[in-house]
């Protein structure tokens, strides 16, 4: 005899599973309140999964805990792909069962594609630029630097040349005291 958790998962899970095929026949907030009630009754399964983990000792539960997993994890899949608006005979249909307004959406859809491309685009050339800026600011640096070594030797040679003249002012007294 299944334990109180395991029923109460089953019986979870099949209202999930009523809730999702409820919504494939309704439109707007009908379909979208349907779903997230679906969504918040799978909210509360792992929870009560957790319990039945609890309660299994024999090989029997452990298996009945693998299809549990399993049915879960396949009305979370259907679960997606209803809010996601997208069922299997819409992707596959070749598109003969959109809706004027769903192809509203993918116009929609499209033009957001095209402005992320676009800002995509637009963010390339703008690192391109940056690293242009980057490289031009290296060099310029580079160049500066080069110039501050050369004034600095200049301005040693100077400072040489001005003790040179020092020393010859000083030669030119001597030899003046000399001759006379």
């Amino acid at each position: 005899m299944p334990s109180r958790y395991a029923a109460e998962l089953t019986q979870l899970h099949a209202d999930v599973a009523t809730l999702i095929a409820d919504a494939k026949g309704r439109d707007g907030a009908d379909r979208s309140e349907a779903l997230q009630r679906a969504q918040d009754m799978l909210a509360e399964e792992p929870d009560v999964f957790e319990m039945c983990e609890m309660e299994a000792t024999t090989v029997e539960t452990q298996d009945q805990l693998t299809e549990y997993r399993q049915t879960a994890d396949n009305l979370r899949k259907q679960l997606a792909d209803e809010i996601a608006g997208a069922n299997r005979s819409e992707l596959f249909d070749g598109g003969t069962m959109l809706e004027p307004k769903k192809n509203s959406q993918f116009a929609e859809l499209d033009a957001i594609k095209q402005k992320s491309k676009n800002s995509t685009n637009e963010l390339r050339k703008a690192l391109q630029q940056l690293d242009e800026t980057e490289q031009v600011s290296a060099d310029t640096l580079k160049e500066l630097h080069r110039q501050r070594q050369t004034i600095e030797n200049i301005d040693s040679k100077v400072d040489s040349s001005h003790e040179s003249v020092k020393r010859s002012n000083k030669l030119v007294d001597k030899m003046r005291s000399f001759f006379g």
